[in-house]
């Protein structure tokens, strides 16, 4: 069996008050299309808190959409998703807004991908 474990954080500090940053956070679908490999977003209708994601990625010279899913959970401070992208890869994302200052707010972004391929 093959594992690869990987965590990254980044945090940076953006002139807005902290209820701004925390609504846009609280807006899962808004969020994930600022990724510039997402090409579509939709709520899965069976399940609210699971979106069904497409990426269109560039591999080899050859463009493959990939589908996955992600359960996103709306926490107080921001929010959190679980993704299964296949292939046994998954990776959690969660954001965090935290007061900096007047109008100022510190987002913290906390990322683990694992893999497991048999």
């Amino acid at each position: 069996m093959f594992f690869v474990d990987y965590e990254a954080s980044y945090s940076t500090t953006i002139n807005a008050p902290v209820q701004t940053v925390v609504d846009f956070l609280h807006d899962p679908a808004g969020l994930m299309r600022l990724n510039p490999v997402i090409i579509d977003v939709k709520n899965d209708p069976n399940d609210s808190q699971k979106y069904i994601i497409v990426d269109q990625l560039n591999m080899l010279g050859f463009k493959r959409q990939l589908t996955y899913t992600s359960k996103v959970t709306i926490t107080e401070a921001g929010m959190e998703a679980e993704s299964s992208a296949g292939a046994g890869t998954t990776t959690i994302a969660r954001f965090i807004a935290k007061s900096a200052g007047t109008a100022i707010t510190e987002l913290e972004e906390r990322t683990s991908v694992n893999v497991r391929l048999p």
